[in-house]
């Protein structure tokens, strides 16, 4: 569920409501002064997502690497063995990540496989 507002103030009603069911992730406030946002269900997780998909492949959470932006994808850079924040992604997660991935516009992604050995 996304979320848009001004002030951090008009989500008080909003969390009283979901914040035992929802994570409020509050991504950024951007150049127009709007926090931008999700409302992540707590019941599940992208983290989740990577370790149900690593059981049903019997792959080892050691062969793993996730790429994020945001906040949003705070679960699974804690989960995968090799952690990628893209460099326009935010502060937050680039600190909490092995590796900082050139942005996407500067083709950061398959600069990266190439950096890990992932290309041929």
């Amino acid at each position: 569920i996304v979320i848009m507002c001004r002030a951090e103030e008009q989500l008080a009603r909003a969390r009283a409501l979901f914040e035992k069911d929802y994570e409020f992730c509050l991504q950024s406030y951007g150049f127009s002064g709007i926090i931008n946002g999700e409302l992540i269900d707590r019941t599940f997780s992208k983290g989740d997502g990577i370790r149900r998909i690593c059981d049903h492949l019997g792959e080892k959470i050691e062969n793993t690497i996730g790429f994020g932006d945001n906040m949003n994808d705070l679960s699974m850079i804690k989960t995968v063995h090799t952690s990628v924040c893209m460099e326009n992604g935010s502060p937050e997660l680039k600190q909490l990540s092995d590796l900082i991935a050139p942005a996407v516009e500067e083709d950061g992604i398959a600069r990266c496989f190439a950096q890990l050995g992932l290309t041929r």
